[in-house]
């Protein structure tokens, strides 16, 4: 478990506002100055009705933002923005899906932050020491009483705005916890690295 340190600054909500703004901003801005990106990352799922916990470890690369291709353990899901290939390993079996018909309502990273910034209220939790490296805490909180995704926090480095953690809380009440590895900006990736070559022993469900 990694160790944080929370110090709390004592600031008007107006100046928490802007500073948490001025913030995302500046993560945005630090993503999408880079059209290729790869990260290791830990996922940990938090199951509030069963108590219980799962952990995976994976690596996701992502291009334009609207490619990505991210693997784990047990699965691989690729896209090349149009198309969504699920592959899971322990059923060997792989799902075919249009990964969406508007590309103004896109899920991926391209418009990750345009959705936050719209539909959730930012605010500035403090900064935590992790090691050598200053964190700033970020909490996002929805506009919206219906949205699934109700809170959003985010662990960024000072120097850098690369997005160190995050756990994002459900209507359930059910967390996910990200913790982000080795990210490298400027990645280069081979031919069809978006796209799936099915394996011939795999069985294929297409609902395009």
């Amino acid at each position: 478990m990694l160790a944080f340190f929370l110090i709390v600054f004592f600031v008007p909500y107006r100046a928490f506002c802007q500073n948490a703004n001025e913030l995302l901003k500046q993560v945005r801005e630090q993503y999408e100055s880079h059209k290729n990106i790869c990260a290791e990352f830990s996922q940990i799922f938090y199951w509030k009705l069963a108590d219980e916990r799962q952990e995976i470890q994976g690596k996701i690369c992502v291009k334009d933002g609207v490619q990505f291709r991210i693997e784990s353990q047990d699965q691989l899901i690729v896209t090349d923005s149009k198309i969504v290939w699920t592959l899971n390993k322990l059923n060997k079996q792989v799902t075919i899906d249009y990964a969406n018909p508007d590309e103004h309502e896109n899920p991926f990273l391209k418009s990750f932050f345009e959705k936050y910034f719209n539909d959730y209220t930012a605010k500035m939790i403090g900064t935590e020491k992790d090691e050598n490296e200053e964190l700033s805490h970020l909490q996002l909180t929805a506009k919206a009483d219906e949205a699934f995704i109700r809170k959003l926090d985010l662990w960024i480095e000072g120097k850098t705005r690369i997005i160190k953690r995050a756990i994002q809380q459900d209507l359930n009440e059910n967390e996910t916890q990200y913790v982000i590895d080795k990210v490298e900006f400027g990645p280069d990736f081979p031919a069809k690295y978006f796209s799936l070559e099915i394996p011939g022993d795999y069985e294929v469900l297409d609902f395009r």
